[in-house]
């Protein structure tokens, strides 16, 4: 059986605090806010890792069943990942509430 599915992408995600953040804690980080994808419901969350300079961009694409859902989850994730890498006196520069707009 078919099932609809739907994405919402991102191919270039900016945050200057991500350069200081090890790939290794990010995926820990976005486990603990169950940000991840599902093999078997073929749903979730999947990241690009970009090369360059300071590693301050990434791609997210986030795929589900439902528009609503799809949309709701990114924004969900794009959340989560700023409050995690933002502190007080670490704020730095990102574009993640311009995709979530």
């Amino acid at each position: 059986m078919e099932k609809n599915r739907y994405a919402v992408w991102s191919s270039r995600l900016h945050h200057s605090n991500l350069s200081v953040l090890h790939y290794s804690v990010f995926f820990q980080m976005c486990r603990a806010h169950g940000v991840g994808f599902d093999i078997r419901d073929k749903q979730g969350t999947v990241f690009t890792l970009l090369e360059c300079n300071r590693h301050e961009n990434i791609g997210m694409v986030t795929i589900g069943d439902a528009l609503q859902g799809t949309l709701s989850n990114f924004a969900y994730n794009l959340n989560a990942i700023n409050q995690e890498i933002t502190t007080a006196s670490m704020q730095g520069r990102n574009n993640f509430m311009v995709n979530i707009h």
